[in-house]
């Protein structure tokens, strides 16, 4: 199942100027021919999600591709016990679905609102009625989903060959591409980050976490206060993966 925000939740129909502008925000949309752009414009819809918000479960009938326009959105799965696994998180500019828009199968894992966000929603039969009359359009999904490959690839390569100091390292870096914002003399992650999320994330625990933590601040490689993290030192961070990673540069595998 689907879901947002009740009806009053719903965002303003936006103009399609103002669509194809979100769109075209992501680099994918942006190397997508203009008429392409217009018509996933006529297609496309904006809704909010509160923060804790249900967008889909994992095994779900699929009936979106989404896109991120504001916030962040956690992609996660939970075991029979209940343990919840942290695999990503999608922000602004990030696509999602793609993998049930092709195959027509289940959703593969579960997707939450991690704090108020925006959402393009794009329905399944539209999309594929695009696809239909528009078959040039299955090269740039195809790209989409190379894209994604090659991600999965290097998330398992750091967690089979990369310390958990060096992965937390990365991972921080990562963040702060994506959520960070300029911050007195350092980076600030703007996303809700409790050290549970960020242990969830690299597959160990919330004690672990806060010692790294810990030990980083007391270098004054980054700050730490109420769940937010300011990086000070990201050559620091950078080091710390670049010693480990250099010892696995060599051509791709794929």
């Amino acid at each position: 199942m689907e879901r947002g925000l009740p009806p009053g939740g719903a965002e303003t129909p936006p103009t399609r100027q103002n669509m194809r502008d979100i769109l075209i925000a992501h680099s994918w949309f942006a190397d997508l021919p203009d008429r392409l752009v217009t018509q996933m414009a006529e297609i496309s819809v904006l809704r909010r999600y509160a923060a804790g918000d249900l967008i889909h479960s994992k095994a779900a009938r699929a009936t979106f591709l989404h896109g991120v326009v504001s916030g962040a959105v956690r992609v996660s799965s939970t075991s029979i016990a209940g343990r919840e696994a942290i695999l990503t998180y999608y922000g602004p500019g990030d696509w999602f679905g793609h993998i049930a828009l092709i195959d027509g199968l289940a959703r593969t894992h579960d997707i939450h609102a991690q704090e108020d966000s925006v959402l393009v929603n794009i329905a399944h039969h539209d999309f594929n009625a695009l696809l239909r009359a528009e078959p040039e359009l299955y090269r740039h999904i195809a790209l989409m989903l190379c894209r994604l490959l090659r991600l999965s690839f290097a998330w398992i390569e750091d967690a089979a060959l990369l310390s958990l100091p060096a992965r937390l390292a990365k991972q921080l870096l990562s963040l702060a591409r994506s959520y960070g914002e300029a911050h007195g003399n350092g980076t600030l992650i703007r996303l809700r980050l409790p050290q549970e999320d960020l242990a969830m994330l690299l597959g160990t625990t919330r004690q672990t976490i806060n010692r790294r933590l810990s030990d980083w601040a007391k270098l004054g490689w980054i700050s730490v206060h109420y769940g937010e993290i300011l990086i000070l030192d990201r050559q620091a961070l950078q080091n710390c993966v670049d010693h480990e990673s250099e010892t696995l540069s060599g051509a791709p595998i794929f």
